[in-house]
Order: C-alpha cells, then structure tokens, then sequence
C-alpha cells in the first residue's frame, strides 16, 4: 500500500531524513519553534557552565526541558514557567558523550511549540 504525499521507504526500510528531522515534522505540522539561547549545538560545553536557556514562547508559557542519552532515554526533565535552567549537580552527565535535549512548550491559547531535538556534547 503506498499512501499518497507520504514517500516511500527507502529499501532498508528506513525514513527518509525529511520525515525523521523533529524540524521537519514542525515545520510539515505547523508547529510553532522555540528559539534556542543555549547550549549551542557546534561546541561542547563544560560540565560547570551548562545552563539551557530559550526564548519566550509566549506570556504565560509553560516548558518542559527534557535531557536523554543518545539513545533517547529520558535523564532528567524539568516543568518550569522560566526560560533558563541549571541541570541539577547529581545528574550524572559525562564527558565526551553525547546526549540529546529539548524543550517543549504550551502556550496559553493551548497551542504548543517546540525546539526540537538539540544535540548536548560535555567537554572533556
């Protein structure tokens, strides 16, 4: 069965970028993007100086920060009304490693934005 706007697997039966990119499916949805202030995605950052920080959504938004291994499991999440957060010292991120983030927001008219999947690597 081929569904019509949707294209076809490639042959290792993967999806192609375009549908897999979290970017992508915001922009295919209309789902309103979060601005990222930091960590920035092209440098590692010192365990020390890690601080997430985005930009308003809104009046009245409410976040979630989420930070998950590179294999998607959930660490640490966080519900707050602020646009910073310091990750707690006993969350156990290490050096070299990747790790995967992102914030997710609810707007007060109920609409949602996102920053989409973020990519956090600890300086060794």
């Amino acid at each position: 069965t081929i569904l019509i706007g949707v294209p076809a697997l490639r042959e290792t039966g993967e999806a192609p970028d375009s549908l897999r990119a979290p970017e992508a499916a915001a922009v295919r949805e209309a789902v309103r993007s979060v601005e990222v202030i930091a960590p920035s995605q092209d440098r590692s950052v010192p365990r020390g100086d890690l601080v997430f920080e985005w930009k308003t959504a809104g009046d009245d938004a409410a976040y979630r920060l989420t930070v998950a291994d590179a294999g998607g499991s959930t660490l640490w999440s966080l519900e707050t009304h602020e646009t910073r957060a310091i990750p707690p010292s006993d969350l156990d991120l290490r050096k070299g490693e990747t790790y995967l983030w992102y914030v997710d927001a609810v707007l007060a008219d109920g609409t949602t934005a996102t920053t989409g999947v973020k990519r956090l690597q600890l300086a060794p």
